[in-house]
Protein backbone atom coordinates (compact mmCIF):
# COMPACT_ATOMS: atom_id res chain seq x y z
CA UNK A 1 0.00 0.00 0.00
CA UNK A 2 1.14 3.06 -0.66
CA UNK A 3 0.97 6.14 1.55
CA UNK A 4 0.10 9.66 0.37
CA UNK A 5 -0.64 12.91 2.45
CA UNK A 6 -4.13 12.16 2.65
CA UNK A 7 -3.90 8.83 3.52
CA UNK A 8 -3.93 10.22 7.24
CA UNK A 9 -6.74 12.39 7.13
CA UNK A 10 -9.09 9.75 6.67
CA UNK A 11 -7.95 7.61 9.61
CA UNK A 12 -8.83 10.58 12.10
CA UNK A 13 -10.20 9.40 15.07
CA UNK A 14 -12.99 11.07 17.07
CA UNK A 15 -10.88 13.14 18.87
CA UNK A 16 -9.61 15.02 15.32
CA UNK A 17 -13.13 15.57 14.05
CA UNK A 18 -14.22 17.36 17.20
CA UNK A 19 -11.43 19.77 16.96
CA UNK A 20 -11.96 20.25 13.74
CA UNK A 21 -15.39 21.11 14.35
CA UNK A 22 -15.35 23.59 17.08
CA UNK A 23 -12.50 25.23 15.28
CA UNK A 24 -15.00 25.51 12.69
CA UNK A 25 -18.05 26.43 15.21
CA UNK A 26 -15.61 29.51 16.42
CA UNK A 27 -14.77 30.86 13.01
CA UNK A 28 -18.41 30.45 11.86
CA UNK A 29 -19.21 32.88 15.18
CA UNK A 30 -16.65 35.16 14.84
CA UNK A 31 -17.90 35.61 11.19
CA UNK A 32 -21.58 36.39 12.97
CA UNK A 33 -20.20 38.70 15.41
CA UNK A 34 -18.60 40.64 12.55
CA UNK A 35 -22.04 40.54 10.66
CA UNK A 36 -24.17 42.32 13.71
CA UNK A 37 -20.93 44.60 14.11
CA UNK A 38 -21.05 45.47 10.68
CA UNK A 39 -25.18 45.78 10.92
CA UNK A 40 -25.30 47.61 13.75
CA UNK A 41 -22.39 50.27 12.56
CA UNK A 42 -24.74 51.28 9.34
CA UNK A 43 -28.20 51.30 11.57
CA UNK A 44 -25.56 54.08 13.72
CA UNK A 45 -24.79 55.76 10.45
CA UNK A 46 -28.22 55.42 9.14
CA UNK A 47 -29.59 57.02 12.37
CA UNK A 48 -26.56 60.06 12.11
CA UNK A 49 -27.67 60.47 8.69
CA UNK A 50 -31.63 60.60 9.32
CA UNK A 51 -31.09 63.45 12.30
CA UNK A 52 -28.84 65.80 10.24
CA UNK A 53 -31.15 65.48 7.17
CA UNK A 54 -33.75 66.36 9.88
CA UNK A 55 -31.83 68.96 11.41
CA UNK A 56 -31.61 70.71 7.85
CA UNK A 57 -35.47 70.01 7.27
CA UNK A 58 -36.57 71.63 10.56
CA UNK A 59 -34.21 74.75 9.48
CA UNK A 60 -36.05 75.06 6.32
CA UNK A 61 -39.54 74.68 8.02
CA UNK A 62 -38.80 77.43 10.32
CA UNK A 63 -37.29 79.88 7.46
CA UNK A 64 -40.05 79.11 5.13
CA UNK A 65 -42.59 80.27 8.05
CA UNK A 66 -40.30 83.09 8.79
CA UNK A 67 -40.75 84.26 4.97
CA UNK A 68 -44.16 83.58 5.55
CA UNK A 69 -44.70 85.94 8.51
CA UNK A 70 -42.80 88.60 6.80
CA UNK A 71 -45.54 88.45 3.62
CA UNK A 72 -48.77 88.34 6.24
CA UNK A 73 -46.89 91.21 8.02
CA UNK A 74 -46.79 93.22 4.38
CA UNK A 75 -49.81 91.96 3.07
CA UNK A 76 -51.75 92.92 6.23
CA UNK A 77 -50.62 96.81 6.51
CA UNK A 78 -51.76 96.96 2.83
CA UNK A 79 -55.12 94.89 3.58
CA UNK A 80 -58.78 96.46 3.73
CA UNK A 81 -59.33 95.06 6.60
CA UNK A 82 -56.20 96.95 8.63
CA UNK A 83 -55.41 100.15 6.70
CA UNK A 84 -56.58 103.55 7.73
CA UNK A 85 -57.81 104.37 3.88
CA UNK A 86 -55.55 107.20 3.86
CA UNK A 87 -52.49 105.65 2.33
CA UNK A 88 -49.60 102.85 2.25
CA UNK A 89 -48.38 101.44 5.73
CA UNK A 90 -51.45 103.01 7.71
CA UNK A 91 -53.26 101.13 10.64
CA UNK A 92 -56.40 101.80 11.60
CA UNK A 93 -56.59 101.56 15.54
CA UNK A 94 -60.28 101.62 15.40
CA UNK A 95 -60.34 98.46 12.95
CA UNK A 96 -57.71 96.84 15.11
CA UNK A 97 -60.05 97.08 18.14
CA UNK A 98 -63.16 95.33 16.26
CA UNK A 99 -61.06 92.64 14.85
CA UNK A 100 -59.19 91.70 18.35
CA UNK A 101 -58.73 88.55 20.36
CA UNK A 102 -62.20 89.39 22.14
CA UNK A 103 -64.39 90.43 19.20
CA UNK A 104 -64.34 86.81 18.06
CA UNK A 105 -61.32 87.11 15.41
CA UNK A 106 -59.73 83.78 16.82
CA UNK A 107 -62.93 81.87 14.45
CA UNK A 108 -60.58 82.92 11.50
CA UNK A 109 -57.88 81.29 12.32
CA UNK A 110 -57.34 79.44 9.01
CA UNK A 111 -57.36 82.79 7.46
CA UNK A 112 -53.89 83.77 9.32
CA UNK A 113 -51.10 81.15 9.08
CA UNK A 114 -49.06 82.52 11.69
CA UNK A 115 -48.76 82.33 15.46
CA UNK A 116 -49.72 85.64 16.25
CA UNK A 117 -50.36 88.69 15.12
CA UNK A 118 -50.13 92.52 17.97
CA UNK A 119 -49.61 95.46 17.15
CA UNK A 120 -48.46 97.97 19.53
CA UNK A 121 -48.66 101.83 19.99
CA UNK A 122 -45.15 103.07 20.00
CA UNK A 123 -45.53 106.92 19.93
CA UNK A 124 -46.98 108.78 21.13
CA UNK A 125 -47.15 107.09 24.42
CA UNK A 126 -49.27 108.83 27.79
CA UNK A 127 -47.34 108.47 30.98
CA UNK A 128 -49.47 104.91 31.73
CA UNK A 129 -48.62 103.22 28.67
CA UNK A 130 -45.00 103.78 28.65
CA UNK A 131 -45.05 102.60 32.03
CA UNK A 132 -46.68 99.34 30.92
CA UNK A 133 -48.34 97.15 28.41
CA UNK A 134 -52.16 97.54 28.50
CA UNK A 135 -54.02 95.44 26.14
CA UNK A 136 -56.60 97.24 24.38
CA UNK A 137 -60.39 96.08 24.91
CA UNK A 138 -63.54 98.56 24.36
CA UNK A 139 -63.53 99.72 27.50
CA UNK A 140 -60.30 101.24 28.01
CA UNK A 141 -59.89 102.35 24.66
CA UNK A 142 -57.79 104.55 23.50
CA UNK A 143 -55.75 104.84 26.82
CA UNK A 144 -53.95 101.56 25.78
CA UNK A 145 -51.26 100.43 23.67
CA UNK A 146 -51.46 96.34 22.76
CA UNK A 147 -54.13 95.37 20.24
CA UNK A 148 -53.91 91.54 20.03
CA UNK A 149 -55.43 90.64 16.74
CA UNK A 150 -54.89 86.75 16.50
CA UNK A 151 -53.32 84.18 18.90
CA UNK A 152 -52.85 80.49 18.43
CA UNK A 153 -52.95 78.42 21.26
CA UNK A 154 -51.36 75.54 19.62
CA UNK A 155 -48.24 76.87 18.46
CA UNK A 156 -45.83 76.36 22.13
CA UNK A 157 -42.27 77.90 20.38
CA UNK A 158 -42.34 80.98 17.92
CA UNK A 159 -40.24 83.40 16.59
CA UNK A 160 -41.13 87.07 15.50
CA UNK A 161 -40.77 89.51 12.66
CA UNK A 162 -42.05 93.01 12.82
CA UNK A 163 -42.53 96.37 10.61
CA UNK A 164 -43.61 99.67 11.61
CA UNK A 165 -46.55 101.88 10.26
CA UNK A 166 -48.56 104.67 10.58
CA UNK A 167 -51.07 103.95 13.62
CA UNK A 168 -54.49 106.60 12.78
CA UNK A 169 -58.02 106.11 14.41
CA UNK A 170 -60.80 109.31 14.08
CA UNK A 171 -60.87 111.76 16.58
CA UNK A 172 -63.73 114.11 16.95
CA UNK A 173 -62.49 117.40 17.35
CA UNK A 174 -66.39 119.51 17.51
CA UNK A 175 -67.45 120.01 14.11
CA UNK A 176 -65.17 117.87 12.19
CA UNK A 177 -63.83 114.18 12.51
CA UNK A 178 -60.07 113.85 11.69
CA UNK A 179 -57.05 111.08 11.47
CA UNK A 180 -55.06 111.42 15.03
CA UNK A 181 -51.64 109.31 13.92
CA UNK A 182 -49.03 107.74 15.49
CA UNK A 183 -46.39 105.07 15.05
CA UNK A 184 -47.21 101.32 15.61
CA UNK A 185 -45.20 98.38 15.44
CA UNK A 186 -46.98 95.11 13.44
CA UNK A 187 -45.55 91.66 15.15
CA UNK A 188 -46.06 89.07 13.61
CA UNK A 189 -44.65 85.40 15.35
CA UNK A 190 -44.36 82.59 13.58
CA UNK A 191 -43.98 78.59 14.54
CA UNK A 192 -40.53 77.17 15.04
CA UNK A 193 -39.90 73.60 13.60
CA UNK A 194 -39.53 71.27 16.78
Amino acid sequence: MKKTAYAGYFKMGKKSNIIIWKKSQLKIQQTAFMLMAIFIFFVLAGIFFISVSMQGTRQEVTRLEREKAIATAASIVDSAEFTCGTGSLCLDADKLLLLSADAGMQDFGELWHVAAIKVRKVSPLSEQESAEDIECTKMNYPDCNIFSVYSNEDVSKAGAVSSFAALCRKENNGNYAYDKCGIGQINIAYRLAE
